[in-house]
C-alpha cells in the first residue's frame, strides 16, 4: 500500500467546492415550520382556485387553469417540505435529548443514529435528493414551455424563455441518469468499523467492502475528511445566505489493488489529529468526519461517502447541545 497523507491545519481551512453538503438548507425546527407555512398556504390557495374548489371567475384566469395549478404545486411542494422538515428537526431534538440524559457517558448515540458495526454509501441518499429536484425542475417548466409553444407573441423571445428552460432539465436529468447508472452498476459498498466510536488522537481503522466486482482498476484512493458547514451570508446588493462546506483536515491513501471484486476487503488506516475536531452532527450547521473513495478505472467510475463517527473520549468531550449558529457575514 502506497500512502500520502496531507493535512489541513485550523489556521489554512478552506472551501471545499463541489461538496454535497449535509444540510439541506439553512433553516430548520420552528424556523423551517414557519418559513414553510406562508408557501404552502399560497400554493393550496392556487390549486384549489384551478380545481374550482375555491369559487373563482373565468376571467380571473390568464392562463389554463392546469398551469395556475402547476405555478400553485411550485409553491406548495418546496414550502410543505419545510414544514415536514421542521418537524422531524423538532422531533429529533427532543429524542436527542431524551438519550443524551439516558446515556451521559456516550455522547456519540445522542449526536447521530450510528450503526454501530458499519456506514453504508451515501450514494441512496444523493439520489433521492437529485429525484426530488429533477421531479421540482420538470414541474417548473411546464409554464415555460406554455409561455414559449401555446401563447401569442413575438415568437424568438418564447422560444428562446423554452429552450433555455428544457436545456437546464436535459442537462440535470443526464446527470441524474448517470447516478442512477452508477448505483446500477456498483449496487451498495459498506465501510466496516473495526471498533465504535474512533476518538481523536488514536487510529481510524475501517475495511472497505464492494458489495460488486469492479474488475480491472488503476488506483483506489482513500480521503479522510473533517468538514465543518457554514451558513454564509453575501453583503448587499445581493444579499442571500449559502451552505459553504470547510475542509479543516484531510488525509490520503492510495492502494493499487491492479482489480477489485466482491470478496475484497480493504483496509484502510488513519491517524487521527488532536483538538477540536469532535463530530457534532446534532448541530446545525454540523461538523463531521466522512470517507470518500474514488477507484480510477476505465468506464464508469466509483465514487462514494461514508460518514465515520469520530469523538473525544467522553472525559474530553465538549459536545454542545442542540442549537442552530446563525449565518455569518462574508465580503465579496
Amino acid at each position: 500500500m502506497a500512502a500520502v497523507s496531507t493535512a489541513v491545519p485550523p489556521a489554512t481551512e478552506h472551501r471545499l467546492r463541489g461538496h454535497f453538503p449535509r444540510s439541506m438548507t439553512t433553516v430548520h425546527g420552528k424556523s423551517a415550520i414557519g418559513f414553510g407555512i406562508p408557501f404552502l398556504a399560497a400554493g393550496l390557495f392556487a390549486i384549489l382556485a384551478a380545481a374550482r374548489i375555491i369559487p373563482t371567475r373565468e376571467a380571473d384566469f390568464h392562463a389554463p387553469r392546469w398551469v395556475v395549478a402547476v405555478c400553485g404545486l411550485i409553491f406548495a411542494g418546496p414550502g410543505a417540505w419545510l414544514i415536514l422538515h421542521g418537524i422531524s428537526g423538532c422531533l429529533r431534538t427532543a429524542r436527542q435529548t431524551r438519550q443524551r440524559e439516558r446515556r451521559p457517558e456516550a455522547p456519540w448515540l445522542a449526536d447521530y443514529s450510528w450503526n454501530p458495526s458499519e456506514a453504508r454509501d451515501d450514494r441512496n441518499t444523493r439520489l433521492k435528493v437529485r429525484g426530488a429536484q429533477f421531479l421540482m425542475l420538470i414541474i417548473f417548466t411546464l409554464p415555460f414551455n406554455y409561455i414559449g409553444f401555446f401563447t401569442k407573441g413575438a415568437l424568438a423571445p418564447r422560444l428562446f424563455m423554452a429552450g433555455t428552460a428544457d436545456l437546464v432539465l436535459l442537462i440535470f436529468g443526464g446527470a441524474f441518469v448517470y447516478h442512477v447508472a452508477q448505483r446500477i452498476r456498483f449496487g451498495p459498498s459498506r465501510l466496516k468499523f473495526r471498533r465504535f466510536p474512533f476518538f481523536l488522537g488514536e487510529r481510524l481503522d475501517v475495511d472497505f467492502v464492494p458489495s460488486r466486482s469492479f474488475g480491472e482498476v488503476n488506483q483506489l484512493t482513500a480521503t479522510l475528511r473533517c468538514i465543518r458547514e457554514q451558513y454564509v451570508t453575501t453583503p448587499a446588493p445581493d444579499p442571500r445566505t449559502e451552505i459553504v462546506s470547510q475542509l479543516l483536515h484531510a488525509k490520503s491513501e492510495t492502494i493499487a489493488p491492479g482489480r477489485i471484486d466482491c470478496a475484497d476487503v480493504f483496509a484502510l488506516s488513519f491517524a487521527l489529529p488532536d483538538g477540536d475536531f469532535e463530530t457534532c452532527l446534532s448541530v446545525q450547521p454540523p461538523r463531521y468526519w466522512e470517507i470518500e473513495i474514488v477507484v480510477d478505472m476505465s468506464g464508469m467510475e466509483f465514487k462514494a461517502v461514508y460518514l465515520v463517527p469520530v469523538y473525544r473520549r467522553p472525559a474530553q468531550s465538549r459536545l454542545p447541545a442542540n442549537s442552530v449558529t446563525p449565518p455569518s457575514g462574508v465580503d465579496r
